[in-house]
């Protein structure tokens, strides 16, 4: 239930498990990761919100390192 109130960046790291990061709607989700028999999976709906409003300009960036795990966006 975090409140994002301007641009964040938040690392992650996954090494022989798993990482699930929930995001509000409301923000764009850049990320950037370095993975060896793992990856970055992002299961979010860029563009536009449910209600057809556009989504905020904040900007969530997720660096994520991968060794043999993963990381999912939701």
């Amino acid at each position: 239930h975090a409140k994002i109130d301007h641009d964040v960046i938040l690392r992650a790291c996954s090494i022989f498990g798993g990482v699930k990061i929930f995001t509000p709607s409301n923000v764009k989700v850049e990320v950037v990761s370095t993975s060896i028999f793992g990856g970055v999976s992002n299961k979010r709906r860029q563009g536009e919100k449910s209600d057809g409003t556009k989504k905020s300009e904040k900007t969530l960036f997720i660096e994520a390192t991968c060794l043999f795990g993963g990381v999912e966006i939701q």
